[in-house]
This record gives C-alpha cells, structure tokens and sequence, in this order.
C-alpha cells in the first residue's frame, strides 16, 4: 500500500474509545521493535466524525521520531487527542475529552541484555483537572527474555515529577495541601510480547510509580495490545488500558465553584492505525 494511501486511510480510521486519562503514559510500543540504523519513525491516526443521532467528533494524533546510531537510541513523540459532542443537533459542541503529552528518551545498550535510559515528559489532560505535569527520570532496563517469539524486559527508574493542577482543584498529599508540588516517584515496568507469527503480536506492559517519601501514593497502569502488521509500514493496534491514581485531584473546599472530584479508576480501549517510514 503506498504510504500517502496509507496516510490517508489513517486519518479516515474511527477509533473507539472511553474517555480515559491515565497520568502514566504507556511509550514502551513505541519502542517495541529495534529501530533501524538511522532516522526512522510513525504516525499514528484516528478520526471519527458522527452526524444524526449521534453528534460526535473525536481527532487523535501521535507523530514519533527515532534515531539509532549502533548502541544509541533517541526518540521524541507528541500526542494529542481531542473529542467533542452535543446533546442535540440544534446544541453546541461540548467538550469531553481534550489532552496532550511529549515524551524523550534516550537510550544506550551498556551490555547485550542491559540498557541505560533516561527520559522527560510534559502531560495536559483538562478533564483530569491536569494542568501540567512534568517528570524526568532514568534507570536500567534489564531485557530477561530477548530470543524467540517471547520477550520480556524490565525496568526501574528514579523519577522527579512536578505537578499543576487547574483552578478548584488540590492534591490531598500535598503538605500543605495545594494545586501544585513536586514528587519523588520510583517507576517501574515489565514490558512482555509474544509474536504469534511476523505480522500478529500481543503484548503487555505495567507501570508501577508510586512516591519514595509515601508508597501509598501510586500510580498503575497496565496496557493490553494486539498489533497486526497489513504490510512492512502499516499496523493497526487496538488497544485495552486501564490505570488507577490513589490519589486523585479533589475538590478545594475553598472554592464553591468545584462541583466533582477526580475518579480514581479509568479504562480505555481504542483502535489506530500506524504508519511507518
């Protein structure tokens, strides 16, 4: 299939999903594969655009750039996703979801079964009452099972993270308690995949983040993914997510204008589809 073909499908491709904001943002797909030497890179698409008895219009984005050099590997991606709907034809569009991250990493091969990384992240999410969050980190990933059709790998990291969350709104953790502060956070992950065949994979990854100064602040987030490959560039993904917050944002007492609080639990399942270059 020729990319611009290929491009063109993608953008056309109605992605189902709930709206779901996990503060843990699952990048570890994004670097499934070894890259190739070089720059290389994706983009990944979704549209769903609903007139009639149901008024909806959902847009999602994610371009991503990597380059390899022997043992180095750098990447950059961004996302963004926004989702609108109205009551009735007549009303207005509302708002339901609208969020964006960016995400670096570097990463270097110390040994045949060991990696060095480090990486930053800037996260919006409005409907999770997120107005930033940035983190910065890096560790060692440790790859357990790197032959066959299974792989498994797993990594630790320390992880400073700070945090700004919208007018009306307050982190119960912080002391004293406020719309913003900075964490200590550990962050870890187990990645697996099993290849079916060359054009058929599942796989797995859990992210575990909880605060050094207070485990019982933590954050999960498993991602359960089937992948197949329509061609060398093209792969459709679909996609169940489900993440928990211990503590998410809550209301400020002090301002009557907060009228819900944060849900702890959210889930996701989507479909996309990623071209390759």
């Amino acid at each position: 299939m020729p990319r611009t073909i290929a491009f063109a499908f993608a953008c056309a491709l109605v992605g189902a999903s709930a709206p779901a904001a996990a503060q843990i943002v699952n990048v570890q797909s994004l670097l499934a594969d070894e890259p190739p030497e070089g720059l290389s890179g994706s983009i990944t698409a979704s549209a769903d655009w609903r007139t009639g008895n149901t008024n909806l219009l959902a847009l999602a984005a994610a371009p991503l750039v990597r380059f390899r050099s022997g043992d180095h590997v750098a990447l950059a991606t961004w996302r963004g996703e926004l989702r609108q709907n109205k009551s009735a034809p007549d009303a207005d569009f509302t708002t339901i979801v609208k969020k964006s991250f960016a995400h670096v990493r570097y990463r270097y091969r110390v040994r045949p079964r060991v990696v060095a990384e480090a990486f930053g992240q800037h996260v919006f999410d409005e409907f999770r009452r997120l107005r930033l969050r940035v983190v910065a980190g890096a560790g060692p990933k440790f790859d357990v099972v790197a032959t066959g059709p299974l792989r498994l790998s797993v990594a630790v990291a320390y992880m400073i993270e700070i945090e700004e969350l919208n007018d009306g709104y307050i982190d119960p953790d912080n002391d004293p308690p406020s719309a913003s502060g900075i964490h200590h956070r550990a962050s870890s992950y187990v990645v697996a995949s099993y290849h079916l065949d060359d054009r058929v994979t599942i796989a797995n990854t859990m992210y575990a983040q909880p605060r050094l100064d207070d485990p019982s602040d933590i954050r999960l987030l498993d991602d359960l993914a089937l992948v197949v490959k329509l061609g060398d560039s093209v792969a459709i993904t679909t996609a169940l997510s489900l993440s928990y917050d211990s503590h998410p944002p809550t209301d400020d007492p002090a301002d009557p204008a907060t009228v819900s609080a944060v849900e702890a639990f959210d889930s996701a399942l989507s479909s996309s589809l990623t071209v390759s270059f």
